[in-house]
């Protein structure tokens, strides 16, 4: 005598369908819990070598497939795809009883083997291979996000270092999420957050430089193009009007090994500004000469 039992396994119940030799002798609900399973047991404990046979439904299938495991009986599991293309031949329509009769039905037909049952250890490594796969993308999409609002605050932040990631960076993130936070404080108050953005020792040259950096950003965007344009004008009018900040652009563009002249566009604008400021403070014109001896 060959008993069957097909078990069709939901959030909250499952149905049970029994069959012998190949005829329903008996089918109800049980709850996913130990009182469900409790009733579950009576009825396999009457059969001798029962076949046990139901879909793999993720979390809901484990809690039924740890019941069967704890009790030592063998069971079929079967992949959803799997199942489905091979019930859908066998039903007229679809619900969870008729699913529980045509897994057992199948198994006359089909004489599955007996699922291997791997070690726990094996089964928690996959656990959890599976959680860090999750968190690995929830982290990918949070970057994502901070990526399109920073696009919108602060776009210039993600400049800042040579990665935008890491501690540094994402602490200087949560200070200044917007550039109205740069401009509220003085470079004293500036250059201590900086300090106090990474647990790591950072030099006062280095605290200097980023702070002169998030002064630069802050900026307006159209005095940035404004200077983003002078700079191709004065490389471009260097044949006949020779001039120190083209000297430097050129320079830094033959020693680059890139192909972009945006690195150093924004180079010969920091020193335009501070070419600038020197004239303005000393009350000087500019002349060209001068700068070939320093």
């Amino acid at each position: 005598m060959r008993v069957v039992f097909g078990i069709d396994v939901s959030k909250v119940s499952s149905e049970v369908a029994i069959l012998v030799n190949g005829e329903k002798v008996h089918g109800y609900t049980i709850s996913n819990d130990a009182i469900g399973f409790s009733q579950l047991l009576g009825d396999l404990k009457t059969v001798h070598k029962p076949e046990i046979i139901f879909e793999a439904t993720g979390v809901y299938s484990r809690r039924l497939q740890a019941f069967l495991d704890e009790h030592g009986y063998a069971y079929t599991r079967l992949n959803p795809l799997e199942a489905k293309k091979q019930l859908d031949s066998l039903r007229v329509r679809k619900t969870d009883q008729i699913d529980a009769e045509k897994l057992a039905q199948s198994q006359f037909v089909l004489n599955r083997k007996t699922t291997y049952v791997q070690k726990e250890v094996y089964q928690n490594l996959r656990d959890l291979s599976r959680f860090y796969q999750n968190l690995t993308e929830d982290i990918v999409r949070a970057k994502n996000r901070l990526h399109k609002v920073l696009q919108v605050t602060f776009p210039e932040l993600e400049n800042i270092l040579s990665t935008p990631s890491g501690e540094q960076y994402w602490n200087l993130v949560i200070a200044f999420p917007c550039k109205d936070f740069v401009l509220d404080l003085s470079k004293d108050e500036l250059s201590e957050s900086i300090r106090q953005s990474t647990s790591k020792r950072i030099s006062d040259k280095r605290v200097a430089y980023l702070a002169e950096k998030l002064i630069a950003l802050r900026g307006n965007p159209y005095a940035r193009k404004i200077l983003f344009k002078c700079i191709h004008n004065i490389t471009s009018a260097s044949h006949t009007n020779p001039c120190h900040i083209a000297d430097f652009y050129e320079k830094r563009k033959r020693q680059s090994q890139t192909t972009s002249t945006k690195p150093h566009t924004i180079a010969s604008i920091h020193r335009l500004i501070r070419t600038m400021y020197y004239l303005i403070m000393h009350n000087k014109l500019y002349d060209y000469a001068s700068t070939q001896n320093r």
